[in-house]
C-alpha cells in the first residue's frame, strides 16, 4: 500500500476527480511508487503491458526505434498522465518504449487492477477516455505540423503552445533540446538553427534552456521560408 502522502497527491489529480474514495484506495493498493532518475526506462518496445504508469511528477517520453536503430520521440507526457493505456486495453505489446526525461515519480498500477477499476467507476473511465482523446488530438496536430510546416515554423508553434501552458511569457525547457528536436521530427542541429532564426526575427530571446517570448503572434504565424 502506498503512503498516505502519496495517496493525497493522487487524490488531487484531475484524472481521479469524482472517483469514490473506496475506488481510489483500491487503485492505490494496486500501485507501487517508482522513483525514476533521468534516463530510466519504464518499459521497452514490444513488452507486454503489465502495468500502467501514472505520472505524479516529472516528464516521460514515449520512444520508438527504427530498423537502423535510430531512436525518435513520439510524445512527451507530464504530471497526471497515464502511460501505456492503449496496449493495456487492447491486450497487446507496447509499440513504444517509455523513458523518464527528468527525475520523476511514477505510480506503477497493476494492469488487471486498472481494468477492474475502469469497469467499476464510470467517472474514472470517462476521465481516461478524455485523456486519450487529448493525446490523439495532440498527435494529429503534430502530424499536420510535419506535413504542412518547415522546422522553424514547427518550433515556433511549439514554443507558443508551451508558453500558453506555462501561463506567462517565459518558459524553461524541461527536457533536453535533442529530445525536443526528435519529438518535433528534426535533428538537434535543425532545432538549434530554428531557435536562432526565431531569435533573429525578434520572436524570442533564448538563454540556455530559458526562453522569453517576445512576440507570441509571430511565433504562432511564422511565415514559411521561401525557396
Amino acid at each position: 500500500m502506498i503512503e498516505s502522502s502519496v495517496l493525497d497527491r493522487v487524490r488531487c489529480l484531475p484524472l481521479v476527480a469524482g472517483m469514490a474514495e473506496s475506488t481510489l484506495e483500491r487503485l492505490a493498493a494496486a500501485g507501487a511508487l517508482v522513483q525514476a532518475a533521468r534516463g530510466t526506462a519504464l518499459f521497452g518496445e514490444g513488452e507486454p503491458a503489465r502495468a500502467v504508469h501514472l505520472l505524479l511528477s516529472g516528464r516521460v517520453a514515449s520512444t520508438a526505434t527504427g530498423n537502423g536503430r535510430h531512436s525518435t520521440v513520439i510524445t512527451l507526457l507530464g504530471e497526471g498522465d497515464l502511460v501505456a493505456v492503449p496496449p493495456l486495453l487492447l491486450g497487446c505489446p507496447s509499440r513504444v518504449g517509455a523513458v523518464a526525461t527528468t527525475a520523476s515519480e511514477v505510480l506503477a498500477i497493476d494492469a488487471e487492477a486498472l481494468r477492474a477499476v475502469l469497469a467499476a467507476d464510470s467517472a474514472f473511465e470517462r476521465a481516461v477516455l478524455d485523456m486519450l482523446a487529448g493525446h490523439w488530438c495532440a498527435l494529429i496536430e503534430q502530424m499536420m505540423d510535419f506535413k504542412l510546416h518547415d522546422s522553424r515554423t514547427r518550433v515556433g508553434r511549439w514554443l507558443a503552445d508551451a508558453a500558453k501552458g506555462a501561463g506567462g511569457t517565459r518558459i524553461k525547457l524541461s527536457v533536453p533540446k535533442a529530445m525536443l528536436a526528435r519529438n518535433l521530427g528534426m535533428t538537434p542541429e535543425s532545432f538549434s538553427r530554428a531557435l536562432a532564426a526565431l531569435q533573429a526575427a525578434g520572436a524570442i530571446a533564448a538563454t540556455g534552456s530559458s526562453i522569453a517570448i517576445l512576440n507570441r503572434g509571430l511565433l504562432e504565424h511564422m511565415p514559411a521560408r521561401q525557396g
